[in-house]
Parts: structure tokens; sequence; C-alpha cells
């Protein structure tokens, strides 16, 4: 047995120790519940009864409708809260649900304006199949054929994010009321692999509404969080699968509608999205994505890296667009490529903090246009490094480089603009010599033979 088995079988023992200690306490308050209200309302019928009986026939005919009330508000205010005797009090937004043994007997509460269709889906009054509505009392929905029917119970455990933690907290509930308004859970995956096998973690809040409480709650041995999560997650690995990590970080703001649009493998369903409102009785309202990130730390800084060269090559293509086709632009992707990653290697230092920073390119040209001096104190050194190795590597076209400066560059600035510039510098050098070489042979004068 692994270490990792015995520590899920831990969590799974916690948990059950949970679930048995919160069973017993709700059992506990009922029972107690129901005693403390049995004894009270038969201290109050005694003492009614004595004292109507004492004041003729005319107050006899009044002490049943008073025990009647009597009765009334012991199940109100004792019974009902608990869920025992003939009543109960779901809140606004919540339903429970009625079983007898273990069978669905109905549903009670939901939400002001809604009601139940035939099949039990929350729907508008104007829905053409409705059911009829419970016996209410001030709210008190009547239960008829107690102790027999009873109010269903349900272990659950889910995820909720917590945005000013940053951090994803596991809550674990003995629930008897379910609601059927907007909730956030949490869904994760981690370790799945993009296109390019690299291996990508993906955390989001799922805003999720139960619009059938019978599909919900009655037709799986679980709960339904229990089979919808693994459901979204596998669909989160397939949308993983088939892109790669840079294009999920561009598209980060949209990501969570392309979630939403994640085709189902059966063409019954166009998406997973349908799927689970139609198997579960769980509409899924939006996807929005907390965050984006390689579970591989060395993994991670290389692809950014590469973003990193992609960025620069794009740069160095702009300034030399004339040029575009030249061996000199097309070396420069393999170039700045080796640059990067050799400085994404450099744990703990300014390149490092670079790479980070890099994924926003519009931050760092902020930070060149407003803060130059803050600039160059953060990556003046490590730019310098890639541009002198840079310089080294492409020493090319008889080993020449060309190097430019205006008065007013000066710094990381310079060396950014020669940087930039390099591919144009060196078109224009290659031409110069060209034109050196062409005048010097125009410029020898031809030997004849005598001989001939």
């Amino acid at each position: 047995m692994t270490e990792a088995t015995e520590e899920k079988m831990g969590k799974e023992a916690l948990k059950n120790r949970f679930f048995e200690l919160e069973t017993r306490k709700a059992e506990r308050a009922q029972v107690w519940g129901f005693i403390k209200g049995l004894v009270l309302l038969a201290i109050m019928v005694y003492v009614e009864l004595w004292f109507f009986s004492s004041w003729g026939w005319l107050p006899g005919l009044i002490k049943y409708p008073v025990i009647a009330f009597t009765f009334f508000l012991v199940q109100f205010f004792i019974w009902a809260p608990l869920d025992v005797g003939w009543g109960s009090l779901p809140r606004e937004g919540f339903v429970k649900v009625k079983i007898i043994g273990n069978k669905f007997n109905g549903i009670i509460g939901g939400i002001t304006g809604k009601v139940f269709s035939e099949d039990w889906n929350v729907v508008e009054p104007d829905y053409p199949d409705i059911r009829e509505n419970d016996f209410v009392i001030l709210g008190m929905h009547v239960i008829w054929g107690w102790p027999f029917t009873k109010i269903y119970w349900q272990k659950t455990e889910w995820e909720r994010w917590y945005p000013a933690i940053k951090k994803a907290v596991i809550k674990r509930e003995l629930l008897k009321e379910f609601t059927v308004l907007p909730y956030p859970y949490y869904i994760s995956v981690s370790d799945a692999e993009d296109q390019n096998r690299l291996k990508v973690t993906l955390e989001t809040n799922v805003e999720a509404e139960m619009v059938n409480p019978k599909k919900a709650l009655m037709r799986q041995a679980t709960t339904w969080i229990d089979l919808v999560k693994p459901r979204i997650q596998g669909g989160y690995i397939n949308f993983i699968r088939g892109s790669t990590f840079q294009s999920l970080l561009l598209n980060k703001d949209d990501l969570g509608k392309l979630l939403m649009q994640m085709p189902f493998p059966d063409p019954k369903y166009e998406t997973f999205v349908a799927m689970i409102e139609d198997v579960y009785g769980i509409r899924i309202k939006s996807i929005s994505v907390l965050d984006i990130s390689g579970s591989d730390e060395d993994e991670q800084r290389a692809i950014k890296a590469k973003a990193i060269a992609q960025l620069q090559k794009e740069a160095d293509l702009i300034t030399a667009n004339a040029f575009a086709q030249t061996s000199v632009i097309r070396g420069m992707d393999t170039i700045m490529d080796g640059v990067v990653h050799a400085a994404a290697d450099r744990k703990a230092t300014e390149a490092e903090q670079l790479i980070e920073d890099m994924r926003v390119e519009n931050e760092i040209k902020a930070l060149i246009r407003d803060n130059p001096a803050e600039f160059e104190r953060k990556y003046g050194e490590i730019f310098r490094h890639c541009l002198d190795l840079l310089k080294r590597r492409m020493s090319i076209d008889d080993g020449s480089f060309a190097e430019v400066r205006t008065p007013d560059s000066k710094g990381i600035t310079g060396d950014l603009m020669s940087l930039a510039l390099a591919p144009w510098l060196l078109h224009t050098e290659a031409e110069k010599k060209q034109k050196t070489r062409n005048k010097k042979e125009d410029s020898v004068p031809v030997e004849t033979n005598d001989e001939e």
C-alpha cells in the first residue's frame, strides 16, 4: 500500500467520521426536540382542560379550538424547524425532498414566482404542465403521513474558492435542504497535458443551479457534485489536450466562455453543459477561470521563455519588415529561443523575474515608457547579457556586427535599439561589403598572356 493510498484512506476515514458525528447530532436534536414539544404540549393541554372545565358548558366549546391552536404552535416553533412531525419550514430559495422509506415522495419549498412541472423541473408559473401547490400555513409546508413520510438528508462535500485567502476550502455538510439558486463551486484539474505534452493546471469557479431536484438528488447513488465534477474535469482535460499553454494564457479572459462550449462526445448532446443539465438536473450558468499555470516549474519557465522569444522575434520583424524573408531574420527565432531558455535556467535571478513579468507584454512596455530607470535597475543586466550573446551568436557575414547608438539612447534603451536593429544593420553591412568587393574586382587589371 503506497503512502498516497494510506493518506487517501486517512482522509476518507476523517470524512466518514465527520458525517457519522453530524448524523448522530441531527438525530439527537430531532429526538430531544420531539420529546420537548410533546412534554410542553401535554402540560399546556392539561392546563387548558382544567381551566375550561371549571367554567361551564360555553368555555367547554372553546377549549377544542384552543387545544388545536396549541398543537399548531408546538408544531410550528419546535417541531417544524427540526423536520419533526407534520410540518417543515424550508427557506426561500431552498427545497426539501420527502421520502417514504427510501423512496421519493415529493418536493417542498422553492423560489417565490417559480413552480414545479410534472417532471419536477423548476419552471415559470405559465408553464403548461405544472404541479399543484403544497398545503402551506404561514410558510410551513404540511407533511402528511408522518412518521412514515420523512425529510431526506444527504452527506455532501464540495470545494469553495475564497478570494480573500486565494484558496479553495473543502466544505462538508449534512444537508436536509438544497438550494435552487446559483452557487459557485471550485473545480480544477492538475497535470493535464496540452498539445506539446506539457502539464497544465487549470482552476475555475463553476456557477451552477439545480433546475430539477429529483434528478439531482434522487437518480444516483451518490451526490450530484460527485458525478458532475469528474464530468467537467474530463471536459477540461480534453480541451487542454487540444490547446497549448500559450494559447490558454492569451485567451484567459474568454476561456470561461470557450469552456462553456466544450463539445460532448455523444452526438445526442451538443455540449457538456447540455448533457449535465439533461442528465443530472444541474444547469451550468457560467465558468470563470481563476488561474492557469504549469504544474512543473521548469516546464512553465520554458513555456514562458518561448513566449518571450516569440515576442522578440515579432519586434525584430516589425523593425526590419523589408527583409523579413532573409536568412538573418529566419535565424532570429532559434537564437532568441536559445537566449531566453538559457536565461530561464538561472534560478532566483533577475532573469527568472523577467520571465515572470514578461508574461504581460503591456506592463513591460508601460515600465519602459514611464519609468526607464526602474526598468534599467530590474532588467538591465539580463538584457545586456542577451545582447552580448546575440552579438557573439550572430557574428556572420565575415564576422562583422554593426552597432548603433543615438544621442538620447543610453543604457538599456540603447541596448534594446541595437538588439532590434541588428537584422537591418547586418543586412546593410552585408550590402556595403558586397559593393566594396565588386569595386575591388572592377579595379583589378586583367592580365594577358603574351604567348597567346
